[in-house]
């Protein structure tokens, strides 16, 4: 399954590419997406359907079977309780897109599997 997700600080202090590259790292940080998912940054001119011009700087992954939407939701929980800012996580997959606010890791997994239609 192939996921993207997009950062927001909602407070207006942090710009999105620190924040997708912070995600980044904490991603590869963790051993289980390591193994089983392949995570990469991703940076370019928006397209169509995204910020016309802007410069997007995003975090791709496909997860495998040992990293599962349920590891997914609580690795961005865990990340978002850390950050310094409040963080708003858009995860996109196919033409889905949902945004999380909140670090509960029950409801960032019951998003994730409405984007893949579990």
């Amino acid at each position: 399954m192939l996921i993207k997700l997009h950062c927001t600080d909602q407070g207006g202090g942090l710009d999105a590419a620190t924040l997708a590259e912070d995600l980044h790292r904490w991603l590869l940080d963790e051993p289980a997406a390591r193994r089983t998912a392949s995570v990469e940054l991703l940076s370019g001119d928006g397209g169509v359907g995204e910020l016309s011009g802007a410069l997007l700087t995003i975090v791709q992954l496909v997860l495998g079977s040992g990293f599962s939407a349920g590891s997914l939701a609580v690795s961005i929980a865990n990340w978002k309780r850390t950050s310094a800012t409040q963080v708003a996580v858009t995860v996109e997959h196919g033409d889905r897109r949902i945004t999380v606010t909140g670090a509960d890791p029950a409801a960032i997994e019951q998003a994730l599997n409405q984007l893949s239609g579990d």
